[in-house]
């Protein structure tokens, strides 16, 4: 299927909520007119992403932090220069999307990240929310495990090195998830009386509420705990216009 980078754009705005609030500027956010041969996700749409993958000429690319932020200058100078000049020379496209993928209840990142762990179907719910959005998921799980084979679980499937605050109980059933910089909802999982709380960026404030208030915390670094939404869209696409797809996956140090 011949389809174009406003086509998919438009399957995609169908599927995920607008969110006007958010700080991104999400959807198409550098568009080429020309049918689109080839998919790359991606959490970030860094330099390293255009200029590594070696990629075909009439290329989308889908991301989670995208170019255009609000609040932000949106002058085209320096590396925003050198990533759109290479978009418009090589026919490519870029669509982003922040907010709108971390809460969506089953492509999303918070709803990846929970169904690692099959929780009990009928108990997950938001306990936190964003710029009146909400985003955070917690659940019940069949059986209490332990926190370390969780902690495994999360490492293996997300290859990234995860850091655990062990401060609650070694066995925990009671999950709550905020992917990305979920440090400052630390209290709305407390008050949601939860075991584990996974989110993650760490924090210095994080760990000591953690540490005073005796909860088991597990981060999976900001970048490992936002993967999983880029490669379900991409496989959206892929399956709605027969475009192949290549998740590109530059871990950070952190």
């Amino acid at each position: 299927m011949n389809a174009t980078s406003k086509e998919i754009a438009k399957y995609l705005s169908n599927i995920l909520q607008e969110c006007p609030l958010d700080r991104s500027w999400n959807g198409l956010q550098v568009d080429s007119s020309k049918p689109i041969k080839h998919v790359y996700g991606a959490v970030d749409a860094s330099e390293k992403l255009f200029f590594s993958t070696n990629h075909e000429d009439s290329s989308l690319f889908i991301v989670h932090h995208g170019l255009f932020w609000k609040g932000v200058q949106p002058n085209i100078e320096g590396s925003n220069f050198t990533k759109i000049k290479h978009l418009i020379e090589t026919n490519s496209s870029l669509y982003a999307s922040h907010l709108p993928l971390d809460i969506h209840p089953s492509l999303g990142n918070n709803a990846s990240l929970l169904s690692f762990l099959s929780p009990i179907e009928e108990t997950i719910k938001r306990f936190c929310q964003y710029k009146g959005y909400d985003i955070g998921l917690s659940a019940t799980l069949n059986n209490s495990v332990n926190r370390k084979s969780i902690q495994a679980l999360y490492s293996e499937a997300l290859v990234e090195k995860t850091t655990l605050l062990a401060f609650g109980n070694e066995e925990v059933k009671r999950i709550a998830v905020c992917s990305g910089d979920g440090a400052d909802f630390i209290s709305d999982a407390y008050e949601a009386g939860v075991d584990l709380f996974i989110t993650g960026e760490f924090s210095h404030t994080m760990y000591v509420y953690a540490q005073d208030h005796n909860m088991n915390v597990l981060c999976l670094t900001h970048y490992g705990s936002e993967k999983n939404g880029v490669l379900n869209l991409c496989e959206k696409v892929r399956d709605a216009f027969n475009i192949e797809f290549t998740f590109v996956d530059f871990s950070p140090m952190f």
